[in-house]
């Protein structure tokens, strides 16, 4: 398992609400947590993309590089902390951990924006992270939202609630539809089969199944 995953697995551990109202704040903490680690990456891919909206000049370019150096630096010695956290189970230690990584993504993030981007650079990378947020959950805004983006809106108790149980009942429509569309499809698909299959003659019918072995092997 990488280092980010790991990371991220911890953060699913703690953001794992028993009980949805008393753990707002959790879920606003998990949610800063993913916004500071996309951004940091985002940031890194901008830097290595010579289009890129940022409209990086190479001194930042390289601010960027040591930034990412540092990013993996506090990988790896978080690495072993949540590692230690996880096998022990306590709740103490992983958010005792939990601040840790907290604090110091907030410095980072800090650093990326006070010391190396300019004001309408910051802008282009927050939307380009939103944009990242929205293809990883498949367009799923609600999903965005509780995960990503709680404390920025600032979310109280009751909102979480709501917005938990929005999120689980757009999930399960969108499955539903999901599987509908692939039904619907299956079916247009052997429709369409037999339908060619009464336009061809004998000899292309049979140089058709010929073709449609050697696409199945």
């Amino acid at each position: 398992m990488s280092r980010f995953v790991l990371i991220l697995v911890f953060g699913c551990v703690l953001g794992l609400p028993e009980n949805l109202v008393a753990q707002a704040n959790q879920v606003q903490l998990s949610a800063r947590r993913d916004r500071v680690q996309r951004t940091l990456l985002v940031a890194d891919r901008e830097s290595g993309n010579a289009g890129s909206v940022l409209e990086l000049v190479p001194e930042q370019r390289e601010k960027l590089q040591r930034l990412r150096t540092e990013y993996d630096a506090f990988l790896d010695e978080v690495h072993p902390l949540i590692k230690k956290s996880m096998s022990a189970g306590s709740t103490a230690e992983n958010l005792k951990v939990h601040d840790f990584m907290e604090e110091r993504m907030t410095k980072l993030e800090n650093k990326l924006y006070d010391e190396i981007l300019l004001p309408h650079q910051v802008d282009a990378l927050r939307g380009q992270v939103f944009l990242s947020s929205v293809a990883e959950y498949e367009g799923n805004i609600v999903e965005v939202i509780t995960s990503t983006y709680a404390d920025e809106f600032g979310l109280d108790n009751d909102q979480v609630k709501r917005l938990w149980e929005l999120k689980d009942d757009v999930n399960k429509r969108v499955a539903e539809a999901k599987a509908k569309f692939k039904k619907e499809m299956e079916d247009i698909g052997k429709s369409a089969d037999k339908d060619m299959r009464a336009v061809f003659s004998n000899g292309q019918l049979e140089k058709f199944e010929g073709f449609s072995k050697l696409k199945s092997r």
